[in-house]
C-alpha cells in the first residue's frame, strides 16, 4: 500500500513538473506578469511599463498598484488580487480575453504562467481566490500548447489552415470564470 501511494506521488510530482513551464530560474516580477497580459490581450505596448501602465488604465491592478521592479510571489495576494481585477475588468468589459481562454481564471492563469510563475502553484492561486480549477488549467495549457502569449501560432509562411486543423473544437471555453462570473465575455 506504501508503495503504491509513493508511485502515485511520483508521478504527480513528474507530471507537476513537466507542465510548469518556467522560464528561468530566476523570480518572475510583476512586469513580467503585466507584459504578458497585456501580450495575450492584444494590446498595443512593447515595454513593462507600458503594459502596467495600460493595464492601469483599464482597471488591473494586483493591489493597489503595479510594482514592474517587484517579485511577482506565486502566492494568493498577487496573484488572487490580479484575478479579481481581471474578473471585474471583464464583468464591466473593459477587456475581452481571447476565446481560447475565455474567462478570468484561464486568462490570470496564462499570464502569470506566461511569465515564468509554476503552474501548479498559480492555478492553485486562483482558486484560493474563487476561481475555476479547470477553467485555470485551460488557461494553462494554452500557454504550454503556445496557443496563446509571447509564442505565435504559425511561423511566417506556415499554412494556417494546417494550424487550425491542431486545435480542438469547442477548445477553452466553459462557463464559470469563477466567483461571482457564471457568463462569458464574447
Amino acid at each position: 500500500m506504501k508503495k503504491q501511494i509513493l508511485v502515485v506521488i511520483s508521478i504527480l510530482l513528474a507530471l507537476t513538473l513537466l507542465i510548469s513551464p518556467g522560464k528561468s530560474m530566476a523570480a518572475t516580477t510583476q512586469g513580467q506578469v503585466a507584459l504578458s497580459l497585456a501580450t495575450i490581450l492584444g494590446l498595443n505596448v512593447t515595454t513593462q511599463e507600458d503594459a502596467a501602465n495600460a493595464l492601469t488604465a483599464l482597471g488591473i491592478t494586483p493591489g493597489a498598484r503595479w510594482n514592474i521592479a517587484q517579485e511577482a510571489p506565486c502566492a494568493f495576494g498577487f496573484i488572487g488580487d490580479l484575478y479579481n481585477s481581471i474578473r471585474d475588468a471583464i464583468e464591466k468589459k473593459k477587456i475581452t480575453p481571447p476565446t481560447e481562454i475565455g474567462n478570468a481564471s484561464a486568462l490570470t492563469a496564462a499570464a502569470c504562467v506566461d511569465a515564468g510563475m509554476a503552474s501548479a502553484c498559480v492555478v492553485d492561486s486562483i482558486v484560493s481566490a474563487g476561481g475555476d480549477r479547470e477553467s485555470a488549467w485551460v488557461g494553462v495549457s494554452a500557454i504550454v500548447s503556445n496557443h496563446i502569449g509571447h509564442s505565435p501560432l504559425h511561423e511566417e509562411g506556415e499554412d494556417p489552415d494546417i494550424i487550425s486543423e491542431i486545435h480542438e473544437p469547442g477548445y477553452g471555453g466553459g462557463a464559470g470564470g469563477g466567483k461571482g462570473s457564471g457568463t462569458q465575455s464574447q
